[in-house]
């Protein structure tokens, strides 16, 4: 540090007085993508008018979004290929 380089080169004299002290931890939500609660999901899934075409299409839109964790870009990059049938 600065104050390191200070002491040794006789520029200051006694000792550093932050020594030994640690610095708090400080809580970061950056680079954490925050979860949504349950009824947060179940309202994004009810938002949309099911009654059309188009609200049909956002339900199932958001469904994938939600059940599978996608972001927009994935979601926009999705074809119908990529999608495998299970039954049972």
């Amino acid at each position: 540090s600065l104050f390191d380089h200070l002491l040794e080169n006789n520029a200051i004299a006694g000792g550093n007085p932050v020594h030994g002290v640690k610095r708090p931890r400080i809580e970061s939500n950056e680079g954490k993508t925050p979860a949504l609660g349950d009824h947060q999901a179940k309202a994004l899934l009810e938002a949309p008018d099911e009654t059309t075409l188009k609200g049909q299409r956002d339900r199932a839109l958001l469904a994938v979004l939600l059940y599978h964790g996608l972001r927009r870009e994935e979601a926009a990059l999705l074809q119908v290929s990529d999608i495998q049938e299970r039954r049972g």
